[in-house]
């Protein structure tokens, strides 16, 4: 759990939106209205104002409705919190550069890339930023046309397959963009997708960072 001081700078809203998706997964939604309920009476406020500000309460008064399965929940819903929040973060401060700052971050975004593409897809065809926007508007016409087959979304990234083509990408702010194609006939998306998923929020942090330090230098 985070702590009460770094806690004090998340918006109720994302922590609300992330806790409530895993509490409801992970207990029901019948049991997290009644949860939520008891909480409500006992705080007398939103509950997730109060796990905002202060996290030790809202700990010990969820181990009081629902036992030692709280750490869990707290622990499984922390984690998405941390990631979503750095995404989020991350993102926001990619788009604060200049345009030329922009294109640079494209460019390690993109090297970042393909360095895990090597590892996840050896020999995938890695795209440069002016390759990916041809092949979002085939993706986006493909979408449109019903030939999109399969599509997996994560926090940072995705992957969608035509046919026995498999296009993988970075999601950044509002951003969809493509990164590589590979092409198997057998190839499982879902093994592949898997690997990209996990990779995505260290290509997006790693790309960041880079720009960061060149932009102090």
């Amino acid at each position: 759990m985070p702590n009460s001081s770094s806690a004090d700078n998340l918006p109720v809203n994302l922590v609300k939106k992330i806790f409530r998706k895993v509490f409801a997964e992970l207990l029901g939604e019948s049991s997290l209205s009644i949860m939520e309920l008891r909480l409500r009476r006992v705080f007398g406020e939103d509950p997730y104002s109060m796990l905002c500000r202060d996290p030790a309460r809202f700990s010990s008064e969820l181990k009081n409705i629902i036992g030692s399965d709280a750490d869990n929940l707290l622990r499984i819903a922390a984690g998405r919190l941390a990631d979503d929040y750095a995404l989020r973060s991350l993102s926001l401060n990619a788009r604060t550069y200049s345009k030329k700052d922009d294109e640079a971050f494209l460019d390690l975004l993109f090297e970042a890339a393909r360095k895990a593409v090597e590892r996840i897809a050896p020999g995938a065809i890695c795209l440069a930023p002016y390759d990916a926007e041809i092949i979002l508007k085939l993706l986006e016409l493909a979408k449109a046309a019903g030939g999109v087959d399969e599509r997996i979304s994560g926090g940072a990234g995705w992957a969608a397959k035509i046919k026995s083509i498999i296009i993988l990408g970075i999601r950044c702010d509002d951003e969809i963009i493509p990164v590589a194609l590979y092409s198997r006939r057998y190839a499982r998306l879902d093994a592949i997708a898997r690997r990209w998923l996990e990779e995505t929020s260290l290509i997006l942090r790693e790309a960041i960072n880079e720009l960061e330090t060149s932009s102090q230098h």
